[in-house]
């Protein structure tokens, strides 16, 4: 192991991670309580023998690595990739750059495997037989000095991503689905995912804001908007300021009074005095923009229910018979997309790429009458038939 703890260092591992075509990442951070995560640590490994421990505290340069990141020569290996693509992709400046490109172990194992998110502990044990230990699991990454035992917990992370990486990497190609991963990968890397919060848009998501009128929706917009400004710049949780059920009964009953917000539901009395102002502000505007309504697929005719239920049962099917993870290949909504766009054109998860290949064409088949389930009782298993 080797600690990186000064620019010089860190200059002369990236010269030297340029020498090779795939390096292997893991990063430690506090989300906790933030609206963005702190980074605690870096660790990297090219081979079996070396691993490297970057202390972004100390070091106060980080775009020499920042550059191996975005360089397309080399493949930057991950498990559950998408918090460390946040973080990292944060500190890279350039709007045409990003990390890239990547593989990620995670999603990998799903497309070989009926498992669903596999945990990193799991495959190291399935992979490699070793029983990784939760020691150093609640570690608090920023404080200084750590000693040797968090260090070491920190670089099994990659330490054991390496053989991960290639027995899946071997599979996926064994299974001619290395293209499948690729699409996915390609699709993680997208720095547009990593985008802060548009605040205009941050109402969409609300449990419940699909059942708001035009009004109340375009007050909602402006209450979710102004918590969502208010939390990046003191950087905490957006829920930590006001919960989703509050700004929802705001949007519905528009206040006049401090006192009827200080007595809302669910509001904090300390958090209405410090904002109170502000939402009698927004809810006592004339007039408001003018928002979409949302479209939610979770709310679905009655009579349409035992249809979804019907390709739910197929694409369970098709998962088991493929060992693809059934969340992999797809959700309830994704079903409800491809039932009402199967034969318009419009974009549908299940309607493109390895999706469409893999289950999409049979459900379609399915919702035109040429799949029958059937149950083979002696094997205790369902079948497909495709007339």
């Amino acid at each position: 192991m080797t600690m990186i703890d000064t620019d010089a260092k860190l200059q002369e591992l990236a010269l030297e991670l340029k020498n090779h075509s795939e390096i292997f990442v893991d990063t430690e951070f506090h989300s906790e309580g933030r609206y963005m995560a702190d980074l605690g640590s870096i660790q990297i490994a090219y081979d079996e023998t070396r691993e490297y421990f970057i202390d972004p505290i100390a070091v106060s340069d980080l775009s020499p690595l920042l550059d191996v990141f975005t360089d397309n020569n080399i493949l930057k290996v991950f498990h559950a990739a998408t918090q460390d693509l946040y973080i990292l992709n944060r500190l890279i400046t350039q709007k045409d750059k990003a990390v890239y490109p990547i593989f990620d172990t995670q999603i990998a194992a799903s497309l070989v495997s009926t498992e669903s998110q596999l945990s990193f502990a799991r495959l190291v044990e399935k992979i490699t037989k070793v029983h990784l230990e939760k020691a150093h699991s609640y570690t608090d990454w920023l404080k200084r000095p750590l000693d040797a035992g968090q260090i070491e917990y920190a670089l099994h992370d990659v330490k054991y991503l390496i053989p991960i990486y290639r027995a899946l990497n071997k599979k996926l190609e064994k299974l001619n689905r290395k293209s499948w991963a690729e699409e996915e990968f390609n699709r993680l890397a997208d720095k547009e995912n990593y985008k802060l919060q548009d605040p205009q848009t941050a109402y969409i998501k609300m449990r419940g804001a699909e059942k708001l009128k035009s009004k109340p929706l375009s007050i909602l917009a402006e209450l979710a908007a102004f918590r969502e400004e208010t939390a990046f710049k003191e950087n905490i949780p957006p829920s930590k300021l006001f919960r989703d059920e509050v700004l929802l009964e705001l949007a519905r009953r528009p206040l006049k009074s401090f006192s009827a917000i200080k007595n809302t539901r669910g509001m904090v009395e300390t958090t209405a005095l410090k904002y109170g102002a502000q939402l009698l502000e927004i809810m006592a505007q004339k007039e408001f923009f003018a928002v979409e309504p949302i479209n939610n697929y979770t709310s679905r005719p009655h009579n349409e229910e035992p249809l979804i239920d019907f390709l739910q049962l197929c694409l369970r099917l098709i998962s088991e018979e493929k060992n693809i993870s059934l969340s992999m290949l797809g959700t309830r909504n994704d079903l409800y997309e491809l039932y009402i766009h199967n034969d318009d054109g419009k974009e549908a998860r299940l309607l493109s790429g390895w999706r469409y290949m893999a289950a999409g064409e049979r459900l379609v088949s399915a919702l035109h009458g040429e799949v029958t389930a059937r149950v083979d009782f002696a094997n205790k298993i369902v079948k497909l038939n495709i007339s």
